[in-house]
């Protein structure tokens, strides 16, 4: 049973009003995107925005913090008891909100005046500590147990009445383990945790076996739920509080379902860690250093008397400090971590320079791959920053995909698109590489996410082909462009924008300083093919389960490049049905995927042959075909057809019914070579419905292994 973590309500009135607002400190008026909280889900990959609580949406209501267990066949006792508790910690919240907008209010009051102290009640501070410890606890893998737990229970499987809970014979009937959290609420000074700890005979960290039968709440101190909300009685009650505030423009901190962050800069923390950070607000941050291994109060002397006691107190002073640009990154890197199905941030620049900070630590355990969401947030924030776009009239968006969550296809009128010619520079008088339809050039952007220069690839339509069809070309050209701009995948190539000239046009993405997969692989000749293989599988098969489908048309080794971290990234797909469109090249006898012969389909050669001024249809199966052929050029180094020297002497070959592999060998030693062989001709089937689909590709490549050298 999967528990949902528990997210207090309120924390929504401190964001919303926080994204409605914009730095005081700044001279600059508010833009659009500080007035709205983002919200990505990275199940579905979507980016939206919210302007109020999702309390207020149709589908969605406050969930109480005890939901899971509300929805048990509970016994009447153990039910009246939870809404005890459920009123309790509403009660209680309302004293953790007043207590967290104080706080909150006095940082914004002094956010100026860097490090410094304020005065602040501390019964107001112990009830911060004592929610903060709560949250802990209640989104904690132990209350994920007792939940699983008393499921089990209700459902007959203990053998009790009442759901109980524990381990073995030392089962706690769940009406205590609620009240000792009702009892664990009431707290507020660490000499009441210790009479409450004093009282079951439980010491910091320990056991006690001397009240085995006192019948009470107090009588199963080895139940480990009772041990878990002692450890944090004292871990919590005495911890260092403060707040930090994020500085520096657009370098905020992210939410997540789990409010509470964990602090390990090892990326390991464990459950029990006691040193936290709850955002309040995408500028403001709540700290609570606990005490990992605190011991008891010393108690009072024998000659105590009330006439001898220090004076009660009722302040303590509560530390804000700036947090640098780094610090606040590295708290969203330990929220990234955890891998979240919900992040919610006011700043997309933020987000996006997290997760290249928490990208430094790949190499670390449990590494996630937050590419999608970089590229999402990257792609909103140059849409809202760029000073040009390119409108391009009359084609289809697809709303799901720009994350609205509608389902529906609507036509818009119009496509924006991000127009960085004013903004890229040509580097070299010369194109750095030619295609068969379409020259690459090398460009220097100064990227406004990062603040920092970086190389771009520019793809420019070669001029002659753009030539007295502008206008045909844009239209024909509209819908892959904002299909490309909707995609959003850790190996299909990022797209930037368009980039114009006077006769011609293209599109930019980034640079790729290892070049393509085949000249990467010449000079590091030990990497693991295979996954690089399923890698490339995954990015085509993503584009075949796109809405609407996009076919690549033309996989290649030439079209898959290398990233800086050694990850392949699919290039040029869909261009060559848009140039066959607008030259009308089948009607003409030819096609614009010339160069390309070696990967082409039987089926796209017969539909070439004929001399009926039909064109021939690119399709998922003529792509899976092809991929067979790249698994080739990856495993033996060389082309298809490697016996062959030109287009049509290939052409010959296939009109004969032989394979891309005739006359090739591995240049790598595979643990089941025949397997490998079987499955690329399964890909070269005439039969098209006899060839795998992508996803079968992916799964076959993640089962391919591949041998050290001798």
């Amino acid at each position: 049973m999967n528990v949902d973590p528990y997210f207090p309500p309120f924390l929504w009135t401190f964001w919303l009003r926080a994204a409605s607002t914009y730095n005081t400190s700044s001279t600059k008026p508010p833009t659009p995107s500080h007035l709205r909280l983002n919200v990505y889900d990275s199940f579905t990959n979507e980016l939206s925005e919210v302007l109020a609580p999702p309390r207020s949406c149709p589908d969605s209501k406050p969930q109480s913090a005890f939901a899971d267990l509300l929805r048990l066949p509970l016994d009447r006792r153990t039910l009246a008891r939870l809404h005890v508790l459920q009123e309790q910690l509403a009660q209680f919240e309302i004293k953790a909100e007043t207590a967290m907008s104080v706080l909150v209010n006095e940082s914004i009051r002094y956010a100026k005046q860097g490090t410094y102290k304020i005065p602040f009640n501390v019964g107001q501070a112990g009830d911060l500590r004592k929610y903060i410890a709560f949250l802990h606890f209640r989104n904690g893998p132990l209350y994920q147990r007792l939940v699983e737990e008393a499921q089990r229970s209700s459902q007959g499987e203990s053998g009790l009445r009442e759901a109980a809970t524990g381990l073995g014979d030392d089962s706690v009937p769940l009406s205590f383990i609620l009240e000792a959290i009702m009892i664990f609420l009431k707290l507020t000074s660490r000499h009441r945790v210790a009479n409450f700890c004093i009282q079951s005979g439980c010491r910091p960290g320990q056991k006690s076996h001397e009240h085995e039968h006192k019948q009470d709440v107090y009588a199963h101190e080895d139940n480990i739920y009772l041990h878990e909300l002692h450890n944090l009685c004292w871990q919590f009650a005495e911890g260092d509080l403060s707040v930090g505030r994020a500085e520096g423009g657009d370098h905020e901190y992210v939410l997540s379902d789990n409010p509470l962050g964990m602090l390990d800069e090892s990326f390991d923390a464990l459950p029990g860690t006691c040193n936290v950070f709850l955002p309040v607000a995408p500028h403001l941050a709540i700290y609570v250093l606990g005490d990992p291994d605190p011991s008891p109060p010393p108690p009072p002397p024998s000659s105590f008397s009330p006439s001898s006691s220090p004076p009660p107190k009722y302040v303590e002073y509560i530390q804000i400090f700036p947090e640098a640009q780094i610090d606040v990154h590295l708290r969203n890197a330990f929220i990234l971590h955890t891998a979240p199905r919900r992040l919610y941030f006011a700043s997309l620049r933020s987000v996006a320079l997290s997760v290249s900070s928490y990208d430094e630590f790949r190499r670390t355990p449990g590494h996630k791959d937050h590419s999608r969401l970089k590229q999402r947030c990257r792609q909103r924030y140059l849409q809202e920053t760029v000073a040009k776009t390119l409108v391009i009239r009359d084609a289809r968006v697809i709303r799901d995909a720009e994350g609205l969550g509608t389902g529906e296809s609507v036509v818009t009128g119009v496509v924006v698109v991000t127009d960085l010619t004013e903004e890229v520079t040509l580097v070299g008088p010369n194109a750095v590489a030619h295609g068969s339809f379409s020259d690459v050039w090398k460009g220097m952007w100064a990227d406004p996410v990062e603040h920092r220069p970086r190389f771009v690839a520019l793809k420019l339509l070669r001029q002659i082909m753009a030539n007295n069809i502008r206008e045909k070309l844009l239209q024909r050209l509209s819908s892959e462009v904002a299909a490309w701009h909707r995609l959003c995948h850790r190996h299909v190539a990022q797209f930037l924008g368009i980039y114009q000239t006077p006769t011609t046009l293209g599109m930019v993405s980034p640079w790729c300083d290892n070049g393509t997969v085949q000249h990467f692989l010449r000079n590091n000749g030990t990497e693991d093919r295979p996954t690089i293989l399923a890698e490339i599988a995954s990015g085509v098969d993503y584009l075949h389960n796109f809405k609407p489908v996009i076919i690549h048309g033309d996989l290649k080794s030439g079209n898959i490049l290398i990233d800086h971290e050694g990850k392949p990234l699919l290039t040029d797909f869909g261009l060559s049905m848009v140039l066959d469109d607008v030259a009308e090249c089948a009607k003409k006898g030819s096609s614009s995927l010339g160069g390309s012969t070696r990967w082409m389909a039987p089926e796209l050669i017969f539909a070439m042959a004929e001399d009926d001024g039909r064109s021939f249809e690119l399709t998922t199966f003529s792509d899976v075909y092809a991929f067979a052929s790249v698994c080739l050029e990856i495993f033996t180094g060389a082309l298809p057809y490697p016996t062959r020297q030109n287009d049509v002497s290939v052409t010959v070959d296939v009109l004969r019914g032989i394979k891309p592999s005739h006359g090739a060998q591995l240049c790598v030693r595979l643990k089941d070579d025949g397997r490998f062989w079987e499955f690329l001709n399964r890909c070269w089937s005439p039969n098209v419905m006899e060839r795998p689909s992508m996803a079968d590709a992916v799964g076959f490549m993640k089962t391919v292994v591949q041998l050290p050298a001798d």
